[in-house]
């Protein structure tokens, strides 16, 4: 079997040719049909971001939110080529094993914990991120998945918020999730 020396890419989406294979550059890893060669030099860990605009949260609502920072959550999910912003397409194979949250906010709320997962529309995959994210003061969080989700190129992923019954509710609530997706 020949050795193929892949080249250094110059850009996401870059395609390379050896024989009648043809591999795609996704940013960390050379990708044909999901199988990820890993360039020495290069990351082992490739980073999804998901984030949303100001919104109020009312009392027990599930919002959805993908990577459209300045839009609100929707309660709805839309997939396609146009969605509302609630998916993020996965542009890499792997595992995600981890996540960090970071909330800023308007007026603060009383003690109540939201909850935040993890889908992965295409195998119905969820996990758990956080089911104790106050929203009393600007919170972080930090840690792995268990179970951790397995994505595929093209996968549409969501994260997920629920909110409790607020007794004070706050106001201008803005959340970025990062995760962690371990490169096949």
């Amino acid at each position: 079997m020949p050795i193929i020396n892949f080249p250094i890419p110059t850009y996401i989406g870059e395609p390379y040719t050896f024989g009648n294979k043809t591999w795609i550059w996704n940013g960390s890893s050379w990708d044909f049909n999901g199988s990820v060669v890993l360039v020495p030099g290069y990351p082992t860990k490739a980073t999804h971001i998901f984030s949303h605009g100001e919104i109020s949260p009312v009392d027990s609502t599930v919002y959805y939110f993908g990577d459209l920072p300045d839009h609100i959550p929707q309660t709805e999910i839309v997939l396609g080529e146009v969605d509302n912003g609630s998916t993020v397409m996965s542009l890499h194979t792997g595992t995600i094993s981890e996540f960090s949250i970071v909330t800023h906010l308007g007026a603060t709320a009383t003690t109540e914990s939201s909850t935040i997962y993890i889908k992965n529309l295409q195998t119905g995959a969820t996990a758990l991120l956080t089911n104790s994210l106050k929203h009393n003061s600007e919170d972080n969080d930090v840690g792995s998945l268990f179970p951790p989700i397995s994505v595929t190129i093209g996968d549409p992923l969501v994260m997920y918020w629920i909110t409790p019954n607020w007794i004070d509710q706050p106001t201008q609530v803005r959340t970025r999730v990062e995760i962690k997706i371990d490169l096949a």
